[in-house]
C-alpha cells in the first residue's frame, strides 16, 4: 500500500511540474509609425486613398491563430509590402504622414 501511495504522489508531482512550462513570449506590437511614418503614393492620390489603402493592408495582413482563434499581429515588413503593392512607398519626405493622420497600423518589427 505504501508503494501505491508513493507512485500516486510521484505521478502527481510529475504532472504538476509539467504544467509549469510557459509558452515563449509573443513579439511586442509596435505602431508602424515607429518603423516608417511617411509614404508617397501614385500621382494624384488623395489622403483618403492612403487611409483606405492602409486600412486594407491592416486587414489583409492580419490573420487568426488556428489553435486558439486569437488575432496574430502581422509583421511591419508585410504591411509595408502590402502598401507597396498598392503603390505606396516609404519615404522620409513622403506626403502622407501616418502618425499625423493617426492611422499607424499595428505590427511587429520582425
Amino acid at each position: 500500500m505504501l508503494h501505491f501511495k508513493a507512485l500516486i504522489l510521484s505521478t502527481l508531482f510529475v504532472f504538476a511540474l509539467s504544467g509549469c512550462q510557459t509558452p515563449p513570449p509573443l513579439p511586442a506590437a509596435v505602431p508602424i509609425t515607429s518603423i516608417q511614418d511617411r509614404f508617397d503614393g501614385p500621382g494624384g492620390t488623395a489622403v483618403h486613398d492612403f487611409v483606405n489603402a492602409s486600412n486594407a493592408c491592416q486587414r489583409e495582413t492580419s490573420r487568426m491563430n488556428q489553435y486558439n482563434n486569437a488575432p496574430v499581429i502581422p509583421s511591419c515588413s508585410s504591411v509595408i509590402r502590402c502598401l507597396a503593392g498598392k503603390g505606396y512607398v516609404s519615404s522620409p519626405s513622403g506626403k502622407f504622414d501616418a502618425e499625423e493622420l493617426r492611422i499607424g497600423a499595428t505590427c511587429t518589427a520582425q
